[in-house]
């Protein structure tokens, strides 16, 4: 729709609804990124537990969850920062709603495979089991 740029009135309220949206969008990113944070914290304090699944537990995972793919592309700007952590799983719960029930991680595979879908594949292609 053009609205007629001598048109104040509507020219005012497409403004201020263009502004809210960027306002939301602010706000979301600092969720994402305060929910990331408290997931890496998370897998900080549970380091040395034997048991590698407390990665993809806990409150801060599942917020992350359920932001669902909306999140992806802040995920994968953390995780190009951070190969050895657990991004490929939480993807691959986004991604898939599970899961990879892997009990051995090829961290740098897992990378290069979720990058490579990231950048070049369609949504169903997204890596499976990795």
């Amino acid at each position: 729709m053009k609205i007629d740029p001598n048109n104040l009135l509507d020219h005012n309220v497409l403004q201020r609804q263009a502004n809210l949206i960027v306002d939301l969008n602010h706000q979301r990113n600092k969720g994402v990124e305060q929910t990331v944070a408290a997931w890496k914290d998370h897998q900080e304090r549970n380091a040395l537990k034997s048991y590698s699944g407390v990665h993809t537990e806990g409150d801060a995972y599942d917020d992350l969850v359920n932001f669902g793919p909306s999140v992806i592309g802040n995920l994968m700007v953390d995780y190009h920062g951070q190969q050895d952590g657990w991004h490929h799983e939480l993807l691959h719960d986004i991604v898939h709603g599970e899961k990879s029930g892997n009990t051995t991680h090829f961290k740098e595979h897992s990378f290069n495979s979720w990058k490579e879908w990231f950048e070049n594949g369609e949504h169903e292609d997204a890596p499976k089991g990795v």
